[in-house]
Parts: C-alpha cells; sequence; structure tokens
C-alpha cells in the first residue's frame, strides 16, 4: 500500500508524523472521539525540531475547547525519555 498523504513521512529517526492530524470517529448520534496524531518524541533532527514539534502540537490543540484524556504511545524497545 502507497501512502501519499504529505503529513507522513517514513524516513528513519524522524517522526512520521510531521504534523498534527485529527481522526474523528462518531460511536453514536450525540458521542464522538477525536484522535490526534501527533509527530513523535526524539526526532533525529534534534532539539530545534523538537521544539518546533512541541509547538505545533500546543497550537494544534489550543483549538480545542477541552481535552479528555492523553495517551502517549512509545515503541517499547526504543528508550526515548531519558
Amino acid at each position: 500500500m502507497v501512502n501519499n498523504d504529505p503529513n507522513d513521512k517514513q524516513n528513519t529517526g524522524m517522526s512520521a508524523a510531521q504534523g498534527c492530524k485529527s481522526y474523528v470517529f462518531h460511536a453514536d448520534k450525540n458521542t464522538s472521539l477525536r484522535l490526534i496524531d501527533t509527530p513523535g518524541i526524539g526526532d533525529a533532527r534534534g532539539i530545534d525540531q523538537e521544539k518546533k514539534n512541541f509547538e505545533n502540537i500546543l497550537k494544534y490543540i489550543s483549538q480545542h475547547k477541552h481535552l479528555n484524556r492523553i495517551c502517549i504511545l512509545l515503541k517499547p524497545n526504543n528508550a526515548r525519555l531519558n
């Protein structure tokens, strides 16, 4: 399967998502779930890129009235939060 989404990159060491992107799932008429995909932690391009990623994440989530939960997914074989 070819991924032509310009937001997604598959270069080694770079975050796969280059920007924030929302996916909304409608459970029923009055309930929806929004998942926000963001750039990962530990971008190989360095601390300046990390700062840009976090600034973009904060800017993106500030557009929403509230957040109910935050889930951070890490690869189990990578120790990135030292």
